[in-house]
């Protein structure tokens, strides 16, 4: 049902982006349809479309700056990442990884995710084998990381990669 719900708003997403001028529309607006379409794509298998060949050659840096939303920038990052890790373009991942980091530091207001955002780039470094990296990303960040609420899904992620650091 998650599926058909994002593809639902997807859809209505869409059809307000194509009603308006292209300069009318945010970065905003089309990087969260950029990372609703990608989470339809991950959940339903369909993994023959690139991420690059939708959106152009400016993905991920050209859809929204750190400046103008360093969350939905770190997202956008993580999601470039994924892919280059799944392709297995590890340096790209890392160069990726790194400026979701910088983007992460940034933030200031958004208090669950700023620890979402640490997490999932330490479970790909893990995956990009920078041991090292991830390890000291979730040591200096145990201060935000301790806020995260015990019965939450991203607390199992989080002792996750604690686990994965551990063995």
């Amino acid at each position: 049902y998650d599926t058909e719900c994002a593809k639902q708003a997807l859809d209505l997403s869409n059809a307000l982006i194509k009603q308006g001028p292209p300069d009318a529309i945010s970065g905003a607006t089309y990087g969260y349809s950029l990372l609703v379409w990608s989470f339809i794509e991950t959940m339903t298998s369909i993994g023959n479309t690139s991420v690059r060949t939708a959106v152009g050659s400016k993905f991920p840096d050209g859809v929204v700056t750190p400046l103008q939303d360093p969350v939905l920038y770190a997202d956008l990052q993580i999601l470039a990442a994924r892919r280059a890790v799944n392709e297995g373009k590890l340096n790209a991942a890392r160069i990726y990884l790194e400026k979701a980091i910088a983007s992460t530091l940034t933030i200031r207001y958004h208090h669950f995710d700023a620890p979402r955002l640490v997490v999932r780039i330490a479970m790909l470094l893990l995956e990009t084998y920078d041991v090292e990296r991830a390890l000291r990303l979730l040591t200096q960040a145990e201060f935000m990381l301790g806020k995260i609420p015990d019965k939450s899904l991203l607390h199992i992620e989080y002792l996750e990669a604690r686990g994965l650091l551990a063995a």
